[in-house]
């Protein structure tokens, strides 16, 4: 009964992030802006990651359950990794960061592949318990979410800060960009 609720709670989890996929991919259909792909790809890997570790408590006798765990730490690791790069560059002038977004992007996208093909090929070193690395993934995703969280926390309160007074909320709001109107 334990593992059916796991189970459960994991597919939960992996539709709320395909659906906040197709929300995510209305920033960058609108905008064009290759900076804002990183939401769409970072929720769709975390909904993947979702799906492998429901896979992994579902088949538990599965001859290849250990290279889906590995898969699914791999795909929660760039899921959050895509977040928080997609959320450091979100406020930046799109001119001047473009070139480093798309190295952090070929970046990510070439450490995937290489994570991957560890995770799977034949080994040509041995690698860590997936306890130890488990910890470590861990600790990583903490720190993306917590960079999220904090991003996120000042973008509310940038946005929350009192206008001046005198000022039509038409005119103040055409002058400033990153207020919410």
């Amino acid at each position: 009964m334990h593992v059916l609720t796991l189970i459960l709670a994991e597919a939960v989890s992996a539709i709320l992030c395909f659906a906040l996929v197709r929300f995510m991919m209305k920033p960058y259909e609108v905008l064009g802006e290759s900076r804002y792909i990183g939401l769409p790809l970072g929720f769709g890997f975390l909904g993947t990651s979702y799906i492998f570790m429901g896979l992994a408590l579902y088949f538990e006798s599965f001859p290849f359950i250990e290279e889906i765990k590995w898969l699914q730490l791999f795909t929660q690791a760039y899921a959050f990794a895509f977040l928080a790069t997609t959320y450091y560059f979100s406020k930046k002038p799109y001119d001047r960061t473009r070139l480093w977004w798309n190295i952090a992007y070929a970046g990510l996208a070439f450490a995937t592949v290489i994570s991957y093909l560890i995770a799977f090929e034949p080994p040509m070193f041995e690698l860590p318990s997936y306890k130890t690395v488990d910890e470590y993934f861990r600790l990583f995703n903490t720190i993306c979410l917590t960079y999220i969280t904090v991003h996120t926390l000042r973008a509310i309160r940038h946005n929350l800060t009192p206008r001046p007074s005198g000022f039509p909320s038409a005119i103040y709001c055409s002058a400033s960009v990153n207020t919410l109107c």
